[in-house]
């Protein structure tokens, strides 16, 4: 049974599009689900009911596209979400603006 407050919470979890032109990646968005699903103390059952509730468009469409297998539970569910939004086009994307990254003048060097 949910309580008032673990719905509540949900509406702190960002829709996640999957679109090309969205500036979140699945694993992003999935760090700050699981962070608003942690502080809410939700099983993984319930992390999985809310988190495919905060799909739309494009990635909306892969998990209806997913077999129940993949929607068993949260660790097999997330496998599937980032095999499918881990494609060649992404990391090209990635890679392309990485390599327009240049470290300024005085700036630091992060381990």
């Amino acid at each position: 049974m949910l309580n008032l407050a673990a719905v509540n919470y949900r509406k702190d979890i960002p829709e996640f599009s999957g679109d090309l032109d969205d500036n979140t990646t699945f694993e992003e968005w999935l760090k700050k689900a699981n962070r608003v699903g942690t502080e809410a103390g939700w099983t993984d059952d319930q992390k999985l009911k809310f988190f495919q509730s905060k799909l739309i468009r494009a990635a909306a469409s892969y998990n209806n596209s997913l077999g129940q297998n993949n929607k068993a539970n949260l660790n097999v569910w997330t496998t599937a979400m980032e095999a499918g939004f881990n494609d060649a086009t992404i990391q090209d994307m990635r890679k392309a603006e990485l390599s327009k990254i240049e470290q300024k003048f005085n700036e630091r060097i992060r381990e």
